[in-house]
């Protein structure tokens, strides 16, 4: 065991320097590493599980969806995240405590194990840098669209690091010709919904790509370090990065709480923004990713409200604005597509009037789209006269708004 901290230790002290240097950060700030056991470590991860903050967002996200039908009623979002968390535990970075924690009772350093504290140990750093903590939370109080944004300056920064730490460090420490890679077979990402394994990807993926495009277009590192202080605010920044370059915000758009004019038992679970990419997730269920991203492409803003039922099951309500009217139509006719795939091969009804479309799904639910001059009204809901009820609802608060204005 001793035999074994000592080379932890010194691997520590060669990751610290190497990351530095990647990173080209001249005086690193010590960064709180705490030794655990494996098993140590897995208790920890799942302990950011059940934090309440932790639980009532993964809450939200599974009743989203679960109503948009991305993911099958009988799994369970924490359950998924957990899996994958737990999958890659040779070592963890813990934002709330600032500490990295790293198992003490590896076999061997393997490649995979000094590289997982190597960006654990970004982790750290970003910490104290940048107090991405705060980011986050600031983030997390305004919508979930841009708690995605602000994760992927985050995780993005990482994910350059982690490419340039495999490329050149790794192969200095090891043989790699006599590695023997791990079998993939039991990676949790391979057995979830694609809306899950878009999420849980996207920081690094889409982050990665937000953050090289910062590296070039700025100045290097210097650019990615001021991004800290000005954020993306949505995921259309990250994925469009000349529009965080010229600071295009989101529009602004509000969906008053309609549930109380609905008839007894509806109530509000949450109220949220989609934000580009997850309404381009959604799209790419049953059109191709390129259909997907041109028809979100031009996302300007938007709010939903998902409400409950005891016994009617779910409702969402989305508004969305686009950029253009030639952006709306774009997205009337790629939904309208999507719907069409989405119901092949069944005895559905599709019901379009002049600007309404209602579509009843084989998977039991309903499906309105209302076509606006540059927006788009989506209403999925479990129940169909529920969503005859909601637009009707909707409609009266509008008003009201609209009166007190």
């Amino acid at each position: 065991m001793a035999a074994a901290i000592a080379q932890l230790e010194d691997m520590q002290d060669r990751v610290h320097l190497e990351v530095a240097a990647l990173r080209q950060i001249d005086d690193p700030p010590p960064v709180d590493t705490r030794l655990r056991t494996r098993q140590d470590l897995c208790q920890i991860v799942s302990g950011v599980f059940r934090r309440p903050e932790v639980r009532q967002q993964l809450f939200e996200a599974e009743e989203l969806y679960k109503t948009l039908g991305l993911i099958p009623e009988d799994r369970s979002l924490e359950q998924m995240l957990l899996a994958i968390q737990l999958h890659q535990h040779s070592a963890y970075f813990d934002g709330l405590s600032g500490y990295v924690y790293v198992v003490s009772d590896a076999t061997e350093i393997t490649p995979d194990v000094e590289l997982g504290y190597a960006m654990a140990f970004m982790g750290g750093l970003q910490q104290e840098l940048f107090e991405v903590t705060g980011l986050t939370a600031t983030a997390w109080a305004d919508t979930g669209d841009r708690l995605r944004a602000t994760n992927a300056l985050i995780s993005g920064d990482v994910a350059v690091v982690r490419i340039g730490y495999d490329e050149t460090v790794i192969p200095k420490n090891y043989d790699l010709a006599a590695e023997t890679p791990e079998p993939n077979g039991d990676n949790p990402l391979a057995d979830v919904p694609a809306i899950v394994r878009k999420n849980t990807l996207f920081p690094a993926i889409q982050g990665k790509q937000f953050v090289v495009s910062l590296f070039e277009l700025g100045q290097g590192w210097q650019a990615v370090n001021d991004a800290y202080g000005n954020p993306p605010v949505s995921t259309e920044q990250v994925l469009h990065p000349e529009k965080y370059f010229i600071q295009e915000a989101p529009l602004e758009v509000t969906v008053p709480d309609f549930s109380g004019l609905m008839s007894p038992g509806w109530s509000l679970t949450a109220t949220d923004t989609l934000g580009e990419f997850v309404l381009r997730s959604y799209l790419e269920e049953h059109v191709s990713p390129s259909e997907a991203a041109t028809a979100a492409a031009g996302w300007g803003g938007d709010q939903y409200l998902l409400l409950g039922h005891s016994e009617l099951g779910r409702l969402a309500l989305a508004q969305v604005v686009f950029d253009s009217v030639e952006d709306a139509s774009e997205f009337h006719q790629t939904f309208r597509d999507f719907m069409t795939a989405a119901t092949a091969g069944t005895n559905t009804q599709t019901d379009p009037g002049d600007n309404l479309w209602r579509w009843s799904t084989r998977g039991g639910k309903t499906v309105v789209l209302v076509q606006e001059p540059q927006a788009a009204i989506l209403v999925v809901a479990d129940d169909a006269v529920a969503i005859t009820d909601a637009m009707e609802s909707f409609g009266e608060a509008t008003s009201n708004l609209q009166s007190t204005q």
